[in-house]
């Protein structure tokens, strides 16, 4: 007999609602007559005018925002550095060298202070002994206490996080552990493990994208037991396989005011931090296009990051008016946030949006983003770019290095997307598949294989009988920590 009968969900973030919120989730939990009670890390006014009737019937409840001690900060940071000092893949040590203390100022001496201990934290007994510390630190924090209160109260059978990273989740996932209370997370991202530090609290259990992702944990957390980390899928791709998400292909052409007729291009943008060299690329496309570069007529259609505006883009929207923008529809409902970045959220719209442009685009164009997998999922093939120093918008950045991280490296392995490193073999890449959409198809159906692992029908299914049957698992309170 399943023990489930009320489920806590944190959703810290944007990526979290469009995962969790507004695909198929919540409808797939209510039906299984379970209880659930959101704890939502962005203005629950925000999360209900967004989610619309996806929400009647649950109760929202909005988390404060927790304010790190400097001394909590400063173990949480060092444990973050000691992981990425043990592990060292190609992101992290490039992370070290991006994030190393610079001058004397009081952050940069606390930024040393952390280099140091993860130096001499870095072997697996270092690391256990931070990571344990952070958590007594966190467990020590008044908001910790007032969750131990709210959650004694409430008594859920499982308090389930929709994205690891975010460090406002910990006091919550270190109440409900010293309450005996399971706590899950799900593993947002496909280079979160390979690239990011480590997650700053340790979770009962872990559900992932696939087996690859899974043999990564195991990996990267090697104290983590095997039978606590399981196999879902992601509900990042599932509103691709129903048909009521997306719009009619008449009604996208209307939306972004597309020609009739014309092949479709679309550049998917990273963000300043990540990509800085976007604005050159698309100026490259936008002038192969207008030259007649291309074939066939074609509208270049611009998917911006949804972390950011269009402002970097405003001398290529000047130039080339002609460009379509797919600007994503999210809100910024929390500037003054601690992390700004996670109180940007979507709204249903753009799930709609998002699906209609992989759906009814011919080419994806972009660098090194997870937009690769969006347009794999639809059968549309991938031109990745890396000019990097040749002639992009930042010359000291040399982009063409993501290609060589690990949780990337398998796109051209595996031949699921061509690379292109100069204007001439962008253009030549972008005609191939225009001539033959099918060339590298048998790549990209490896690449959804390693990296999302089963199919997207039935993924929110496979997510809430996972939920169901950790308190079963669970029911001694034995550690997933060996």
């Amino acid at each position: 007999m399943l023990l489930v009968v009320k489920i806590f969900l944190a959703v810290t973030d944007g990526p979290g609602i469009r995962n969790f919120v507004h695909g198929r989730f919540l409808s797939v939990l209510k039906s299984a007559g379970l209880s659930v009670t959101i704890y939502s890390g962005v203005h629950t006014e925000a999360l209900r005018a967004t989610a619309g009737e996806q929400l009647d019937g649950i109760e929202t409840c909005e988390l404060p925002i927790y304010r790190e001690t400097q001394f909590s900060h400063l173990l949480r940071k060092s444990v973050e550095l000691a992981h990425m000092k043990r592990f060292g893949t190609m992101p992290m040590r490039l992370n070290l060298t991006w994030g190393a203390p610079r001058g004397m100022s009081r952050g940069a001496i606390g930024n040393r202070v952390a280099y140091s201990l993860g130096e001499i934290c870095r072997r697996p007994g270092g690391i256990r002994r931070l990571s344990a510390q952070h958590e007594r630190s966190v467990l020590s924090h008044p908001l910790t206490q007032h969750y131990r209160s709210l959650l004694r109260d409430a008594k859920p059978d499982l308090l389930f996080v929709t994205h690891q990273r975010p460090p406002q989740s910990s006091p919550l996932v270190a109440a409900a552990k010293s309450l005996g209370i399971p706590t899950a997370a799900f593993i947002f991202s496909w280079d979160n493990l390979t690239s990011k530090g480590r997650i700053p609290i340790a979770y009962d259990h872990y559900l992932v994208w696939s087996d690859h992702m899974r043999s990564e944990l195991l990996r990267f957390y090697p104290d983590v037991r095997p039978n606590c980390v399981h196999v879902v899928g992601t509900p990042q791709f599932e509103p691709y396989a129903y048909p009521e998400f997306g719009w009619s292909e008449e009604r996208f052409s209307i939306e972004l005011g597309l020609t009739g007729g014309h092949r479709r291009i679309c550049f998917s943008c990273g963000d300043r931090s990540t990509s800085p060299n976007d604005p050159a690329y698309l100026r490259a496309l936008a002038a192969a296009n207008r030259a007649g570069a291309f074939e066939v007529p074609v509208d270049l259609i611009v998917r911006p990051s949804p972390a950011e505006s269009d402002e970097r883009f405003r001398s290529v929207i000047q130039e080339y008016p002609e460009l379509k923008w797919s600007t994503p529809r999210w809100i910024q409902t929390r500037p003054a946030h601690p992390e700004p970045w996670s109180q940007r959220i979507p709204t249903v719209d753009d799930i709609h949006l998002l699906k209609s442009t992989i759906s009814y685009c011919d080419v994806n164009v972009n660098v090194a983003s997870t937009m690769t997998l969006d347009f794999a999922q639809a059968g549309k093939p991938v031109v990745n770019v890396g000019f990097g120093g040749n002639g992009g918008d930042s010359p000291g950045f040399d982009d063409f290095i993501y290609y060589s991280f690990d949780h990337y490296r398998p796109v051209l392995e595996l031949s699921a997307a061509r690379l292109a490193r100069t204007e001439r073999e962008l253009v030549g890449a972008v005609n191939s598949y225009l001539s033959n959409p099918d060339l590298d198809a048998a790549g990209r159906k490896r690449l959804i294989d390693l990296q999302v692992g089963l199919p997207l029908r039935g993924t929110s299914e496979r997510i809430v009988d996972t939920l169901l049957s950790i308190p079963t698992r669970n029911a001694a309170r034995v550690s997933c920590l060996a």
